[in-house]
């Protein structure tokens, strides 16, 4: 029998976790984080609503993650960008465009 390294199932947990964080963050964007729910949560990443529960523990660290997530998205591509430039016209240019 095989022996299972903690690594890889480690990796494995990591992947899943954030194949889920991907789903309710794209259903959060498209219908509110209201309607981010276990049941339909669970239907759009295809596991059980116990899996979702082992990765996130309840739907409010659950939320607290997707709303971490896209602060993170809209940090890496709307505010560095605008900092990343040299005067106060080309970063307001860049913050409004983007």
């Amino acid at each position: 029998m095989p022996v299972r390294t903690p690594s890889r199932w480690t990796y494995r947990g990591e992947r899943m976790r954030a194949q889920i964080l991907e789903a309710a963050t794209r259903m959060a964007v498209a219908e509110g984080l209201h309607r981010v729910t276990l049941g339909r949560l669970a239907k759009a990443a295809g596991v059980s609503k116990s899996g979702l529960f082992e990765h996130f523990g309840s739907i409010e660290e659950l939320h607290a993650s997707v709303v971490t997530d896209i602060v993170w998205r809209f940090e890496r591509s709307v505010l560095l960008p605008a900092r990343r430039v040299r005067t106060g016209m080309e970063a307001l240019y860049t913050l409004l465009h983007r």
